[in-house]
């Protein structure tokens, strides 16, 4: 089916976000539908095209609401029975879930997350391969300190380093 499969294409970003942060009071035009609507009805509409889709998605909504509430028990209580019929994907995901469970049970009690450094090696990525190489290690070094906003200017007069980063 062309049509549907053209709307679950386009709009997939707006099955991973919290259900419960679609808007749904903003009649919007979508290009794939005649009708104005608003996200919370697009997503119901394609939710509904398919039951194993339609339970893998509700499935994944109670995890993420419990992640973000840090709700380890409704997290793993979710985990421990899940609906009949969820898709291959899922299921495979739930399996590498309960395998990492100790680990998972520390992010929810601990309040550190490397999620910044994540971030930045993911970011020194992108700038080598936009670079496709650089001549020399200190312009690559001096192109990732700009870009992250670290670089860190050192005053002659002064002998002292000056912070440019806010």
């Amino acid at each position: 089916d062309k049509k549907n499969y053209n709307k679950l294409k386009r709009y997939w970003k707006l099955f991973l976000r919290n259900y419960d942060d679609l808007d749904d009071n903003e009649f919007k035009k979508f290009t794939c539908f005649s009708h104005l609507q608003r996200e919370v009805d697009l997503v119901n509409y394609c939710v509904d095209l398919d039951p194993e889709f339609n339970q893998s998605y509700w499935f994944y909504q109670d995890l993420l609401s419990a992640y973000q509430k840090k709700d380890s028990d409704a997290f793993f209580t979710s985990i421990d029975s899940p609906p009949p019929c969820l898709s291959s994907y899922m299921k495979t995901s739930i399996s590498s879930i309960l395998s990492f469970k100790q680990s998972i049970l520390n992010s929810f009690s601990s309040p550190f997350s490397n999620g910044k450094i994540e971030g930045t090696n993911n970011l020194i990525k992108v700038i080598k391969r936009i670079a496709f190489g650089y001549r020399n290690f200190s312009t690559f070094r001096a192109r990732i300190l700009l870009v992250t906003n670290t670089m860190v200017r050192f005053s002659i007069r002064k002998g002292t380093y000056l912070s440019t980063s806010t």
